[in-house]
């Protein structure tokens, strides 16, 4: 469904409502940390759940093991979770998209609290932002700014709080 990303971006100070996956999506998870198998629970929204993960490998390696698995499964979501830049750039998502079901949606976490969207330490995002079909964050001040920057359909996506960031109001 291209309207899909949109659901993403909560009002301020609210949560998106979930949205029901359809029963066959095919779900490519190039993921952060080995073997965590359902990393997320996206696993539980698909027919077909693979992941590749990607620390301690080369940008060209990631990429390549990405694109094959997607000529395979034919993702019909593919959920980036890069935290910081060379690990997949602009360039590659067109790649990987070329191999993907026709309809599918291409979403980047950066999975951590990072820097201010305008900071040089974030160009990265902000390129990547701009190819992929959706870009979230766990800041919820951030995703207006990295639409004015030119990021494509930014949210707002948090599954836990540091409490050395994150703290309750009194």
């Amino acid at each position: 469904c291209p309207s899909w990303p949109q659901v993403l971006c909560p009002a301020p100070g609210c949560y998106p409502l979930a949205a029901t996956p359809r029963a066959t999506e095919r779900v490519l998870h190039v993921a952060n940390f080995p073997g965590k198998v359902g990393q997320l629970y996206l696993d539980t929204v698909a027919s077909e759940y693979r992941m590749v993960y990607w620390p301690g490998k080369a940008r060209r390696t990631v990429v390549e093991m990405a694109c094959f698995v997607a000529r395979e499964v034919r993702p019909t979501l593919v959920f980036i979770q890069v935290q910081g830049p060379g690990v997949v750039e602009p360039c590659d998502i067109e790649a990987l998209r070329a191999v993907c079901d026709p309809s599918c949606v291409i979403v980047n976490w950066d999975g951590d609290q990072h820097y201010e969207p305008r900071s040089p330490e974030r160009r990265w995002f902000v390129a990547l932002g701009a190819v992929c079909d959706a870009s979230l964050v766990v800041n919820t001040e951030h995703p207006d700014v990295y639409a004015e920057l030119g990021v494509r359909h930014p949210g707002f996506f948090e599954i836990a709080a540091d409490p050395e960031i994150f703290r309750p109001v009194a």
